[in-house]
C-alpha cells in the first residue's frame, strides 16, 4: 500500500468527449450542491476538493469526478520534517561505541566507525536505517505520475509512405558558365 497524504485538485479541466454544461450537471449530483457552489470549481484557478486522504482514497475520487467529466490531479502533501538533533546528542552518538575489539577485524571496525560518522553527519539517516525493509521484486513503490492530460490537435499530420518523396521537386539550379578563354596550359 502507497503510504502518506495526498490532496484532490481541481483546476477546471474536463475530459475531452464531455460538455461543459453536463460536466457541471454531474458535478452538482455528484457533491450534492448547487449550481452556483459548482460554477466556483471553474474560476481557473486550482481548487482543493478533498485534502489529506490515503492514496486510495484518492484515486477513488479522482475516478467519481473523472466519471463524471472533471479532470482531477492527485498531489502528495509534503510532511514536515522533524528538527534535526541538539549537536550534543550527534556527537554523543558518534563518540559513543559498543564494539568488542577482540572479536572484530580491522575492516570491521572500519564499517562500523564509518556508519556511526554517516549517522553522526546525517542524524535523518541514523532514524530510517532501524526501519529499512525491501520490496519484492517488481513491486511499485512510487505512486505513479499523474499528468496533465493535453489536447493537442493531430488532424493535420500525415505520414508519407516509405520510399516517397516529402519534399517538393525543386528544379536544377541554373548558373552562369565561367568563361575561361583567357586560361591556357603551358608545360614548365
Amino acid at each position: 500500500m502507497i503510504e502518506g497524504q495526498y490532496d484532490v485538485i481541481f483546476r477546471g479541466q474536463i475530459v475531452k468527449s464531455f460538455e461543459l454544461s453536463d460536466v457541471k450537471a454531474n458535478l452538482v449530483k455528484l457533491f450534492k450542491s448547487t449550481p452556483e457552489a459548482v460554477e466556483r470549481l471553474f474560476s481557473g484557478s486550482e481548487v482543493t476538493i478533498r485534502k489529506g486522504l490515503d492514496y486510495a482514497a484518492a484515486m477513488k475520487y479522482q475516478s467519481a469526478l473523472r466519471n463524471a467529466g472533471a479532470l482531477a490531479l492527485i498531489k502528495e502533501v509534503e510532511a514536515e520534517k522533524e528538527s534535526p538533533p541538539p549537536i550534543q546528542e550527534i556527537k554523543k552518538t558518534a563518540t559513543t561505541s559498543n564494539i568488542d575489539s577482540s572479536n572484530t577485524t580491522p575492516a570491521d571496525r572500519r564499517d562500523t566507525t564509518e556508519s556511526q560518522s554517516i549517522r553522526a553527519s546525517n542524524p535523518e539517516a541514523a532514524d530510517d536505517s532501524e526501519g529499512l525493509t525491501m520490496a519484492q521484486v517488481g513491486a511499485q513503490i512510487l505512486p505513479p505520475k499523474v499528468y496533465e492530460q493535453r489536447d493537442v490537435d493531430t488532424s493535420d499530420l500525415s505520414l508519407a509512405k516509405a520510399g516517397e518523396r516529402i519534399l517538393p521537386e525543386k528544379e536544377p539550379e541554373k548558373h552562369a558558365q565561367p568563361s575561361i578563354d583567357h586560361l591556357s596550359l603551358t608545360d614548365n
